[in-house]
């Protein structure tokens, strides 16, 4: 009865025999997996888990699963009651080692759209179908993420609340400064003319590098996989009255079609958090010919010098050799270093020519207090940050 009522709204259950559908758990329990949400033993959700395909798969192919029939009782919806038993089965998804989950949907259930979306699902419309005459039902999809994009995505997903005031100076500003010492694009000048630009930037965060763009004539699209993340770049599009599409994805698998873009850009987003051959892979597919890749990031050096705690010194403290995925005794989250001949070579593999390097120094006058990973006297010395521009083939 609880699937009937939260499906009342949207088909006509009694009338073409879908009631009996709902009702049957049984029959659901039998050939695939029944979840229930409850608490204090009344029941708050429902979800119908179909991990392998079977009598109720409907779209999912050979290596994914699929779940059906999502309801949340009245006294659960607001609750967050759906985004739990999305996200039990997303994680199941993983566990079982399914490349990905999928589902069926009516148009009209936007509610449920918006948590689809908030979890990282996006539209497959190649699977929309109509199971019979007059009911047109619509695909999502969710990719499993790899091990370091769900630590990253959890880990951004809870610091996120950290980078609300952040964003709104950054929104606010009127010029374009790069990285963690504000260096102002009219001194570094890496950035080709962006009027007129289609742009996608990687690993957005708030956005506020879209938003700079956006108001210099570019026309940005902004890709990250924290919702929490979003959620303020959504806030800040309010404020300040400046709006562009904004993905739930990753920056390593973007759901955006090929050779969309002229410039693509991140700004500690995916040059930091994703594996840098997938993401330079995305950021080629998506450019044009002739398209423009710009990205900031630590520099060499100072990952070489970063200890596993406190900020860096003026001594190596981990070998360059092999340098890849680096983590820290205090995080759970994954950072991705290359040395400068890596991304090169991965720059090349994937069609792009390096055209500059830019290396960023703390200018005089910078807070001492900022950062706690770097001191200005340090930065002064050496280069904290270094921006890359790439040209696609």
């Amino acid at each position: 009865d609880l699937c009937v009522a939260a499906y009342a709204p949207f088909v006509d259950a009694d009338t073409d025999g879908y009631a009996d559908v709902l009702r049957d758990v049984a029959g659901r329990a039998a050939v695939a997996e029944v979840l229930v949400a409850e608490e204090g033993g009344e029941l708050l959700g429902t979800i119908t888990f179909v991990p392998d395909g079977g009598a109720l798969g409907e779209i999912a192919e050979a290596d994914e699963a699929e779940f059906r029939m999502l309801a949340v009782a009245p006294a659960g919806q607001g609750r967050g009651v759906g985004a739990a038993l999305l996200r039990h089965v997303l994680d199941e998804t993983v566990r079982r080692g399914r490349t990905g989950i999928v589902c069926s949907s009516q148009p009209a259930m936007r509610a449920a759209h918006r948590v689809y979306e908030r979890l990282g699902f996006h539209r497959l419309p190649e699977r929309d179908w109509s199971p019979v005459p007059g009911v047109d039902l619509i695909a999502f999809a969710w990719t499993a993420l790899p091990d370091h994009a769900r630590r990253n995505q959890a880990s951004w997903d809870v610091e996120a609340e950290h980078y609300v005031e952040p964003a709104r100076r950054s929104w606010a500003a009127s010029e374009i400064a790069w990285g963690t010492w504000d260096v102002p694009e009219a001194e570094v000048r890496v950035l080709p003319p962006v009027d007129g630009l289609d742009v996608v930037e990687l690993g957005c965060g708030t956005a506020y590098v879209s938003a700079w763009l956006a108001r210099r004539g570019a026309r940005p699209v902004g890709v990250d996989l924290s919702a929490r993340q979003l959620e303020t770049a959504r806030a800040m599009q309010a404020e300040h009255g400046l709006a562009f599409p904004l993905h739930h994805a990753s920056a390593e698998d973007v759901p955006l079609p090929d050779a969309s873009f002229d410039l693509a850009i991140s700004e500690y987003g995916a040059s930091l958090w994703c594996d840098p051959d997938a993401w330079i892979a995305e950021a080629a597919r998506l450019l044009r010919p002739g398209g423009v890749l710009v990205f900031l990031t630590n520099s060499l050096i100072a990952t070489l010098c970063s200890p596993d705690d406190g900020p860096a010194v003026e001594r190596l403290v981990r070998d360059q050799r092999g340098l890849r995925a680096v983590t820290y005794p205090d995080d759970d989250a994954v950072e991705f270093h290359l040395a400068h001949g890596e991304w090169i070579a991965t720059l090349g593999r994937h069609g792009f020519a390096v055209e500059a390097l830019h290396e960023l120094y703390a200018p005089p006058g910078a807070d001492p207090e900022r950062f706690r990973w770097v001191t200005p006297a340090w930065a002064r010395r050496w280069p904290h940050e270094e921006i890359w521009r790439a040209r696609k083939a």
